[in-house]
């Protein structure tokens, strides 16, 4: 295993020098620019939206009037946190990691203890917060221009994404050295990439602005180039080395990140042979025959993070459909497969079944992010099991109205 873990990352670096193969080049012209949407279903639903068929024409109510708040937000930038990053470069991305609270037995409360599932405040003052809501009003803005063609959402979303990776004097360095730090402890972690899975949405949003008068060759040429010197530090840096090899739900959040960035940046042989591995990596040692995931079960927030480990596998199956690698189906020596993760979550919420984890907050609330889980693998699987759950749970509006425009099921 340390071999493997040190000639992966010198493959994919070796793949990057040398640019995409022959393969890649031919599999180019194949590969979406909305990577984990369907952009024909997406153009059925918006037709379907626009003769006033629900629930599509509902949901597009429900995206208006989220992009007409998303219109008066931002723009958002690294430049705008407190704090100075240990480099003295603000331009570098700085967040703290969210369960490390003051240690109530030192005076200057170093090094930090922690307390995991309780989010300390603190974790809101750095650049993490503002980078998931620059991410979701992309996504946003994005979506409302595609359903609707209104060129002030493209606009705003365009102003969004060269405030956050292009302007010089705003934009955020492609790296994430100082990500999760720990004040006592450590400038920086390989967890804290977890927190760039935002930038998977803004990706796809961007895909999304296809056709839109605001976006030039200009700008598309420098954000592909961002990604691609984002992809190359996530591959060849300690930080991204170490987050690869992690075992649970920020390993498998790693994979869709380098493969949804690598696709975007067009180092398609670099997206193929993460996902190549997703199988023996993550589900045959992340799911048990039962459905069960116990990496996520231990934490103190079980359930979320079994739905959240969950939710990027089923990103690496959608990514992966694009090389001809077949996810879905697969299935482990030991019998575990994503159909059986979902399948084991459904009880808990439409079956009556005592979630007998711990999950801070209770699992009620949660019901919503499953309901969006079904919905992305709704057409993968002949199952009576997921057809009755979809009814049997039901959405939350708005949020998850607008979810049915990203996942259309018809």
């Amino acid at each position: 295993m340390k071999n493997l873990t040190i000639i992966f990352p010198i493959l994919l670096l070796l793949i990057i020098s040398a640019g995409c193969s022959s393969d890649g080049k031919n599999s180019r012209t194949q590969l979406p620019d909305i990577s984990l949407y369907d952009r024909d279903d997406l153009e059925k639903a918006r037709k379907l939206a626009k003769q006033g068929v629900d629930p599509f024409s509902t949901a597009v109510d429900s995206l208006k009037m989220a992009a007409d708040k998303a219109m008066m937000q931002g723009p958002f930038s690294v430049m705008q946190k407190k704090m100075t990053p240990p480099s003295g470069d603000k331009h570098d991305y700085l967040s703290q990691g969210p369960y490390w609270w003051p240690n109530p037995d030192t005076p200057d409360g170093l090094p930090y203890v922690r307390h995991d599932g309780i989010v300390n405040p603190e974790y809101y003052d750095y650049d993490s917060r503002t980078l998931g809501r620059m991410s979701a009003s992309v996504l946003t803005l994005s979506l409302a221009w595609f359903y609707t063609g209104h060129d002030l959402y493209a606009g705003k979303a365009l102003e969004l994404l060269r405030t956050w990776f292009l302007d010089p004097a705003t934009r955020m360095n492609p790296h994430l050295e100082y990500g999760q730090a720990i004040p006592g402890r450590t400038e920086g972690r390989g967890i804290g990439i977890i927190e760039t899975g935002n930038l998977v949405r803004v990706v796809n949003g961007i895909g999304m602005l296809k056709g839109a008068e605001a976006m030039n060759e200009e700008d598309l040429q420098g954000l592909k180039a961002w990604f691609d010197q984002y992809t190359h530090w996530l591959i060849s840096s300690k930080n991204g080395m170490d987050e690869r090899m992690y075992f649970n739900n920020h390993g498998t959040s790693y994979d869709s990140q380098v493969a949804t960035f690598a696709i975007f940046a067009g180092q398609d042989s670099v997206a193929s042979m993460i996902l190549d591995s997703v199988g023996i990596k993550r589900i045959s040692r992340q799911i048990e025959p039962d459905g069960s995931q116990p990496f996520e079960l231990r934490r103190t927030k079980a359930m979320s993070y079994s739905i959240k480990n969950l939710r990027h596998l089923i990103e690496n199956a959608i990514l992966a459909e694009h090389f001809g690698i077949d996810l879905w189906n697969y299935e482990s020596d030991k019998g575990g497969s994503i159909r059986l993760a979902i399948e084991y979550l459904i009880p808990f919420y439409s079956g009556g079944e005592e979630f007998t984890y711990q999950q801070i907050g209770g699992v009620e609330s949660l019901a919503d992010d499953l309901y969006e889980l079904l919905l992305m693998v709704a057409d993968k699987y002949d199952s009576e099991i997921l057809r009755e759950a979809l009814d049997a749970i039901p959405a939350s509006p708005p949020d998850h109205d607008i979810f049915h425009l990203l996942t259309p099921v018809f």
